[in-house]
């Protein structure tokens, strides 16, 4: 993983802790670029946004599932029970989902393997099932303009923290976050429906937690899993070229790999096994391993 990561895991102990303090410093910790998930609980007043690292990171060197596992790379638990209680397991009314893009701009230069406005968004797992396989419907985007608003959007919803003190877990309250607007939830009779996610999403990008566990894996010791995300990356960008530009099918995700949150607030990533590192790594029994407390 890039050194960026490494970085931001070794920071995620304090970053709660330092979420109080300056709230208009930038923060040396974000990057546009980065994945965030976020956790958001439906009539709540407070939301939580967990930085990744760049999403770059685990896409690997090609599109589509060619990253690296990474086991445990940040636990959240204790972030997760301050602020939703110590049954945030069992809450049916928490969502969560994962969204990033490094610009707004329609551009061809690439960074990182990434031109502009190519955007990173999750689907909900309809099940735990093959936790190596993809068990979801890709993720798209409908037009150029869409691709610009759903980069905007994924951009304001960051605001906070971009702009807020250093961390990678921060605590913000919804109307301090914009998250309602830019990722709603709507209650209709008593039950909860996601609408559409940064303006181009039909449905959302988040999965709505539950009572009980999704699943369970034996898989590095992950144990119950709560939630389950896909990780889809969609290409926006065409015109020009860059010898540097990781090109994939127009505004059509790819999968990437699957996020998954245990009970125990530890969060980890696996590529599909088609990637020949986690292949290596898994027969090896050198997945990359990383556990801090939040």
């Amino acid at each position: 993983m890039k050194q960026k990561l490494n970085q931001i895991v070794r920071m995620a102990a304090c970053g709660v802790a330092m979420a109080g303090s300056s709230a208009f410093a930038a923060n040396t910790l974000f990057s546009d670029g980065d994945l965030i998930m976020t956790f958001q609980q439906a009539n709540g007043s407070q939301s939580v946004y967990v930085n990744l690292g760049s999403a770059t990171s685990y896409r690997g060197a090609a599109v589509g599932p060619d990253g690296a596992p990474v086991i445990n790379i940040v636990n959240v638990a204790s972030t997760l029970t301050n602020t939703f209680g110590a049954n945030w397991q069992t809450l049916d009314n928490l969502f969560v989902g994962l969204s990033a893009v490094r610009t707004n701009t329609q551009t061809p230069t690439a960074v990182d393997g990434d031109p502009g406005r190519t955007v990173y968004v999750s689907n909900s797992r309809t099940a735990l099932d093959n936790i190596f396989e993809q068990g979801s419907t890709a993720k798209s985007i409908s037009g150029n303009t869409a691709q610009t608003t759903a980069s905007s959007g994924i951009l304001n919803m960051n605001t906070p923290f971009r702009n807020g003190s250093d961390q990678t877990i921060g605590v913000f309250s919804t109307s301090e976050s914009n998250i309602d607007n830019q990722v709603p939830i709507n209650i209709v009779s008593g039950d909860l429906f996601q609408g559409t996610a940064f303006g181009a999403f039909p449905g959302g990008i988040q999965q709505q937690g539950s009572a009980g566990i999704l699943g369970s894996t034996s898989f590095a010791g992950i144990g119950d899993v709560e939630f389950a995300l896909d990780l889809y990356r969609i290409y926006g960008d065409t015109f020009g070229t860059d010898p540097n530009s990781l090109a994939g099918p127009l505004r059509q995700g790819t999968f990437e790999g699957t996020f998954l949150l245990g009970s125990d607030g530890n969060i980890s990533y696996i590529p599909e096994p088609s990637s020949a590192a986690l292949l290596g790594l898994a027969a090896g029994g050198l997945l990359i391993r990383r556990r801090r407390n939040s």
